[in-house]
């Protein structure tokens, strides 16, 4: 099993939660909400990949914990479009991917329909077992209604490429 932390409100962690288990089953992987009330809990569990989805107000308080629960998960998917000190997590030695509208991201979107999102995959990253995520525009499917989550489902295409490469 798989252990993914993601830190974000509830909301955006159950819009994740549900694209990422429409898509993998729950005993591949297991998807954790990391917030301010369950961060101190979470500092002995081995998260293999952590995402930041969002960084609420309560968080920025606590980013020492944040940094204890980054620092031996092997994989750091960073919101890019979010702001926090960007030296809060100095300490963390991890393959760090990042995602968002901004340009510069590892991984972004070229382009939006109905149906589906085109993800553009601006710089290589390796997958959980070696493998290398290539640079390219790939397609993810989506409903209609997920069009207004794009930082989520950009999100979910990192989290299934690294899991399984041959998305």
């Amino acid at each position: 099993m798989i252990f993914v932390g993601v830190v974000s409100d509830n909301k955006k962690f159950e819009i994740l939660r549900k694209i990422i288990y429409k898509n993998k089953n729950k005993s591949e992987v297991s998807l954790i909400n990391i917030n301010y009330k369950s961060i101190d809990n979470l500092k002995k569990i081995k998260f293999e990949i952590i995402v930041l989805l969002d960084l609420p107000n309560q968080l920025e308080d606590n980013i020492d914990s944040l940094e204890e629960v980054c620092k031996d998960s092997n994989f750091l998917i960073v919101n890019s479009d979010i702001e926090f000190k960007k030296d809060a997590l100095k300490n963390v030695q991890t393959n760090i991917i990042t995602f968002g509208m901004n340009h510069l991201s590892s991984v972004t979107f070229s382009s939006v329909t109905d149906e589906s999102l085109m993800i553009s995959v601006q710089r290589n990253y390796p997958s959980i077992n070696g493998d290398l995520i290539d640079v390219g525009e790939y397609s993810l499917s989506i409903q209609k209604i997920e069009r207004n989550y794009l930082h989520e489902l950009l999100a979910c295409y990192i989290i299934m490429s690294l899991i399984d490469v041959n998305q």
